[in-house]
């Protein structure tokens, strides 16, 4: 019976630090052979694509596993909706960071790719950067989801 007890508090110990754990770094996707995605490309991929994500790690108001879907317009605006959020920003690549301004917020990020999936490494300062937020699951051409301005009345 005690080895069944200290199994079970093992078993809630190790759970425990995967809760905890910080998400996936740059360095893993770098150990793990992803290559991050030069800003030359960056365009070319999201550009006039509605792209489905999942988030990798506890991100702000979102857990790990719950998805976001953004549509990227070619001119450079993109909509963003999850399960509690929709907006509209502003999408730039400088360099080799794809960067979104949202109101008077601006947040960068590097773009790894690893067997047909990207990565985003959130840049800026603060508690996630260099952190893993998000991998895509999916894209579709064109605005698929029909996103837009939540506050426009088109």
């Amino acid at each position: 019976m005690r080895s069944v007890v200290l199994a079970f508090v093992a078993l809630l110990v190790v759970a425990a630090c995967q809760t905890l754990s910080p998400g996936i770094t740059v360095t893993a996707l770098a150990e793990r052979g992803a290559k991050l995605v030069p800003g030359t490309r960056l365009t070319s991929i999201f550009a006039d694509q509605t792209v489905y994500v999942r988030f990798t790690r506890n991100f702000v108001t979102m857990k790990a596993g719950e998805e976001w879907v953004e549509y990227y317009r070619p001119d450079g605006v993109y909509y963003y909706k999850d399960r509690v959020d929709s907006f509209e920003g502003k999408w730039t690549i400088e360099g080799n960071d794809f960067c979104f301004a949202e109101d008077v917020k601006k947040y960068c990020a590097a773009v790894y790719e690893e067997n047909g999936a990207y990565y985003f490494v959130y840049l800026s300062p603060g508690t996630y950067q260099n952190q893993v937020i998000g991998r895509t699951i999916r894209f579709a051409k064109g605005n698929v989801e029909s996103l837009r301005n939540p506050f426009s009345f088109q």
